[in-house]
């Protein structure tokens, strides 16, 4: 499965930014706003789907 590049980058730039603010002593002090400026609107449902966890397959 060949997926993009800029998903590719926007997911490891996010758990970038996960691991980063992994311990804000609250959900306040977390630039949320700044994150979802960085991710084109064309691609949230791109990244929505790949993040999902794949489905087994049916027998």
């Amino acid at each position: 499965m060949k997926e993009r590049g800029i998903i590719t980058e926007k997911l490891v730039e996010y758990m970038c930014f996960k691991s980063h603010y992994e311990s804000a002593a609250s959900k306040e002090d977390i630039p949320t706003n700044e994150f979802m400026e960085r991710v084109p609107p064309e691609i949230v449902l791109e990244l929505f789907v790949f993040s999902l966890p794949p489905r087994c397959a049916e027998s």
